[in-house]
């Protein structure tokens, strides 16, 4: 993907990994090399293929890119056409670098878990020195207590063009790092290059993460900054949002555009005017749109519309969505006319107008697309379906019961419609009163749900969904 499409994109994958694996360490942890799986189908989680390609991530930022595709490029001729063990790959990569990796391979193949780490920062006058105090917090009863971390920090200081960088080696559960400054630094960057997979407590100031959104180099440099700054509401979290909407990489257009508000200037307004209608990219286009259209401007309505004779869907559905709250009659007629699309991200936004009309003659709108949907649009999509049930004779939610109960016990369908269905399910039975025939056929079906899943992560997440 680096090499495809930029620096940028690869790190917003990479993130989007880690959160894919750490959201799953939530409900149970085993090493990467797993003997102790009940099905070959639990190999095929997100250990295996988040937490997997990020230590092949991190492994080629300890030895380099050249020696980490000569190991491959050795691993992959020597052990062709064999049954291999990790230790192959762990030898590939010692007959190239010629190091001992032990060290990398026992704590991040052999044992489970990852680092949890917080990050303080001072200035010494006395030594010229900055420090990071770096506190390794982690359960050291269920994963390592202490991770070995080879770690790039780079140093930036006021009025010098690029920052100084340092290697630093992390082996104790709290480590203090002391590093050369004639002056006290602007900004301290901890993991430079951002190839270690952790939970990251950065105790930095917000004027520190402004000065990192304004001068570190990475997208995840920008996107911790960004999202911090606006998380806490620093104060000066305009300056950072304007200089984001002329970000190089859309991913950060689209985060400073979630993070407007009411205070920005016309200047400002007028170019989340121009994103909504030429920004390159579609996801910029669609979140401009909502953003017009959550801070009321007066540009909004002409914008939606432009954006419903648009494509991709995305901006579609971005248009229909907006439509809803500022023309509800257009925005009628609007869903009417799409009502044969397929698109998910159409048929989710149609689904949300329908479902507020409280209006249950839209019912077969959602019997139809039930097929159509999958992801998060599904989750969404079937969440409107609930809603409108709940406006519905007994019978009609009977029938709408047994069509989600199909959809949940069937382990043919995906997990986000299997979860999207027992999720609506439980969200209808608590809106019906007690003691009613459709809450009880309602109860029956998450049972059945519950009985029929397979899936360890999902039976966790059905937990929540009551008893009954």
């Amino acid at each position: 993907m680096e090499n495809k499409y930029g620096r940028d994109e690869a790190d917003a994958h990479l993130l989007t990994e880690w959160e894919g694996y750490i959201g799953s360490s939530r409900d149970g942890m085993h090493p990467l090399i797993h003997y102790g799986y009940d099905d070959k189908e639990d190999m095929f989680d997100a250990h295996s293929y988040n937490k997997g390609g990020s230590i092949l991530h991190m492994l080629r930022k300890v030895i380099g890119d050249e020696a980490f595709q000569e190991s491959m490029k050795q691993y992959l001729e020597r052990n062709a056409y064999t049954a291999v063990e990790v230790d192959e790959w762990r030898m590939a990569v010692e007959d190239v670098t010629g190091k001992d990796m032990h060290w990398f391979f026992d704590q991040w193949y052999m044992q489970q878990g990852h680092p949890l780490i917080t990050l303080a920062y001072n200035y010494d006058e006395a030594t010229h020195e900055a420090i990071v105090m770096v506190k390794q917090t982690q359960d050291a009863s269920i994963m390592p207590a202490i991770y070995q971390l080879p770690v790039a920090v780079d140093v930036y200081f006021e009025g010098q063009e690029k920052p100084v960088r340092h290697s630093v080696f992390i082996n104790q559960r709290q480590q203090e790092v002391r590093l050369p400054a004639a002056t006290a630094p602007a900004l301290v960057v901890f993991d430079a290059e951002h190839a270690i997979l952790a939970e990251w407590e950065d105790l930095k100031t917000p004027e520190q993460f402004a000065y990192q959104f304004m001068h570190a180099p990475l997208y995840l440099d920008r996107y911790q900054a960004l999202s911090i700054l606006g998380a806490i509401g620093y104060e000066g979290l305009g300056s950072v949002v304007e200089k984001g909407l002329a970000d190089p990489f859309y991913g950060i257009r689209a985060l400073a555009l979630e993070n407007l508000d009411e205070t920005a200037s016309p200047e400002v307004m007028a170019k989340v005017v121009t994103l909504a209608e030429s920004d390159p990219h579609s996801e910029v286009r669609a979140t401009a749109i909502m953003a017009l259209t959550a801070l009321g401007a007066d540009e909004a309505a002409a914008v939606a519309r432009k954006a419903m004779q648009a494509r991709p869907y995305n901006v579609v559905a971005a248009g229909l969505t907006a439509l809803s709250e500022l023309d509800p009659v257009e925005c009628a007629d609007a869903a009417q006319y799409l009502e044969n699309e397929t698109n998910s991200d159409i048929v989710a936004a149609i689904g949300g107008i329908y479902a507020n009309s409280e209006d249950t003659s839209h019912l077969p709108y959602f019997e139809t697309h039930l097929e159509d949907v999958d992801g998060f649009a599904a989750i969404n999509f079937f969440e409107s379906y609930g809603v409108l049930l709940l406006q519905a004779t007994e019978g009609a939610v009977t029938d709408a019961v047994a069509k989600l109960q199909a959809i949940g016990t069937n382990m043919g369908q995906s997990p986000w419609r299997r979860i999207a269905a027992i999720k609506t399910l439980f969200e209808v039975k608590e809106g019906l009163t007690e003691g009613s025939t459709a809450r009880e056929s309602v109860a029956t079906a998450i049972k059945a749900i519950k009985a029929a899943e397979t899936n360890p992560q999902l039976k966790s997440i059905y937990q929540q969904f009551g008893d009954e």
